[in-house]
């Protein structure tokens, strides 16, 4: 039944979506005669309905034997979402602050790596590269080195799509004080400075943005991205 998917989305469990769908068919109801129309065990329809109560859904008749009634539906899924938008929001805060405290700790943990080890990350296909990319912009702190050069036409033209992501995380890298090092070739320059300049991005990072050039058949391979 697609009320009863749709309530088990909004949070409800199996038994609470099944009394509150019979709430609402009988109109009014006793405890009794829900279980007796459903598949809730006695000893679990009292907790199911004051469950349903307390998320806004239906009312009680404080009676011998209670008496429950369902809400109209735009005032009690109104209320249910307050509540479930508040919970949310109290977990994620929760979530921030475990997040805020492991951050410190882990940080104190972890060791200075020794200068001559090295580590390195690789990345196959446009969409990981482009990952790689966003990541070390992202976590540079003093200086980014890069190193680039498109060989094969289909690519760089898949590649086209990523560079907002690209030159946003570089303009948020400048903004940190992190300098840009970039060793890329002529017409890549060229070509990149032109849009840079058409899209007023140029004007924000080329302070901290050292470019030099070089010529097309001084290249054997495409060189990776390094972190300083």
């Amino acid at each position: 039944m697609e009320a009863k998917r749709l309530l088990k989305e909004l949070g409800l469990s199996n038994y609470e979506a099944e009394a509150y769908l019979k709430v609402v068919e009988l109109c009014v109801a006793e405890a009794g005669e829900i279980c007796k129309k459903t598949k809730i065990p006695f000893g679990r329809v009292y907790q199911e309905l004051n469950s349903l109560a307390s998320k806004g859904l239906i009312e009680v008749q404080n009676t011998r034997p209670k008496k429950y009634r369902a809400r109209k539906p735009r005032f009690a899924f109104k209320t249910l979402l307050q509540q479930k938008r508040a919970n949310m929001e109290t977990q994620l805060q929760k979530t921030i602050e475990a997040a805020s405290q492991i951050e410190e700790i882990i940080s104190k943990e972890i060791p200075t790596a020794p200068k001559e080890r090295t580590f390195w990350t690789t990345a196959v296909g446009i969409e990981e590269a482009v990952e790689m990319i966003r990541s070390n912009f992202e976590e540079a702190e003093k200086e980014i080195c890069i190193i680039l050069h498109h060989t094969h036409p289909q690519e760089e033209c898949d590649f086209k799509g990523s560079e907002a992501t690209i030159f946003n995380e570089a303009i948020k890298a400048t903004e940190r004080g992190v300098k840009i090092k970039a060793l890329l070739t002529e017409e890549f320059i060229i070509t990149e400075m032109k849009i840079l300049k058409e899209q007023g991005i140029k004007e924000k990072i080329m302070d901290n943005i050292e470019i030099r050039a070089i010529f097309e058949e001084m290249w054997s391979e495409a060189k990776p991205i390094k972190l300083a």
